[in-house]
């Protein structure tokens, strides 16, 4: 059955689950289902709604106004049911509110069943990479995260796992929401906040969901990933942590070699100068040492005369996913070499850090892939 949420009575003290306005919150209005009731105020646009937290027994009371504000009383949210919305606590020694949205389940509730989120297929080929459904999971979390800080709210609270509401089902994510905590720490800067976010944060993906717990070793860009989360200057980072290409899906990570490439050849001369600047500075000299010794890869190196400089790295990735089946592939001894997914992996292993610096080479330049 799923959760709601937010629990409210109506006029007459009746609990029943009625519907939330939608755009207008007159009593007219077109409602859509929402799992909340509602309590329009009479003659104004205000909402009043009784909410509960799931740690919490006794419900609390707020209001929601339409527009962002700058007291610090209110909490300024942003919906698909209210567009940008503040809400103020008509009860303020309370110090719990939740989004107004439905929810399948708490990540508390997903770690139960999901105790080993590492993909057993990569596992076969001797490394570690999480779950489609676990990368899915961890891409949620970050941009329910980002949004919330974009907008200067600041949890407080993230390590606790059932503060996270997730939209979907165990093998499905859609969304991830959070739960709000009022903080009432005096001292506490917004730099502070932030960087506990981010910790917690941390926590969350690593130590609970992959489980990796200390010493564990990660890939290369995932670990890039964990590092960025722990920096000091991670706010400024959000545009690269949001999209991060550890957590792409593996066929997106074929594909944007060449994405990127046509970008590259295509590009008008300032454009072009810009990106070869950029390649030029990547930290890849001496990659083609990691090229597996007696494989299909190894024979397209020799056989094209690529040098050790960054470029032709990217030029030589680019070449050997595209064109891996034009030197013929013994389909008894090299059988692997022939699915995508494989390649994908052996390539990766040459330079895993490729596509985290590409990645960053396009957000940086404002390159639309």
């Amino acid at each position: 059955m799923e959760k709601q949420n937010m629990h409210c009575t109506n006029k007459r003290g009746e609990s029943n689950k009625v519907k939330y306005c939608e755009g207008s919150t007159s009593r007219n209005a077109k409602h859509k289902e929402i799992g909340a009731d509602v309590e329009p105020s009479s003659g104004s646009n205000n909402i009043k709604l009784l909410c509960g937290h799931p740690n919490l027994p006794e419900q609390i009371v707020f209001e929601v106004v339409p527009g962002f504000s700058g007291d610090k009383r209110f909490y300024n949210l942003d919906s698909y049911l209210h567009g940008k919305h503040h809400i103020l606590r008509h009860n303020s020694q309370e110090c719990y509110i939740l989004t107004h949205n439905k929810y399948d389940l708490t990540l508390k509730e997903w770690l139960k069943r999901n105790t080993d989120n590492w993909c057993p297929i990569n596992r076969k080929w001797n490394v570690d990479r999480p779950t489609e459904k676990a990368k899915k999971l961890i891409q949620c979390i970050l941009h329910a995260v980002y949004d919330s800080h974009s907008k200067g709210i600041f949890h407080g609270s993230l390590h606790h796992p059932e503060n996270f509401f997730i939209k979907g089902n165990h093998e499905e994510i859609k969304l991830v929401y959070l739960s709000y905590e009022k903080m009432e720490l005096e001292t506490s800067t917004y730099e502070d906040l932030r960087q506990r976010d981010m910790l917690a944060m941390s926590h969350v993906i690593f130590d609970q969901i992959l489980g990796g717990g200390i010493g564990k070793k990660y890939p290369e860009d995932l670990k890039d990933l964990w590092n960025l989360l722990l920096d000091d200057m991670s706010f400024r980072n959000w545009t690269i942590i949001v999209d991060h290409p550890s957590l792409w899906h593996w066929k997106k990570r074929f594909n944007y070699i060449e994405q990127v490439w046509m970008q590259f050849r295509h590009a008008d001369e300032d454009l072009y100068l810009r990106m070869n600047d950029c390649l030029k500075r990547f930290p890849f000299y001496d990659w083609h040492h990691k090229i597996p010794f007696n494989t299909p890869l190894e024979r397209m190196f020799y056989n094209n005369f690529y040098r050790s400089m960054p470029r032709e790295l990217f030029r030589y990735i680019r070449v050997v996913r595209f064109h891996y089946m034009d030197d013929g592939i013994d389909p008894q001894t090299e059988a692997d070499y022939l699915e995508e997914q494989f390649i994908e992996h052996k390539t990766t292993e040459v330079c895993e850090l490729l596509l985290v610096y590409l990645h960053r080479m396009v957000c940086q330049l404002g390159i639309e892939i």
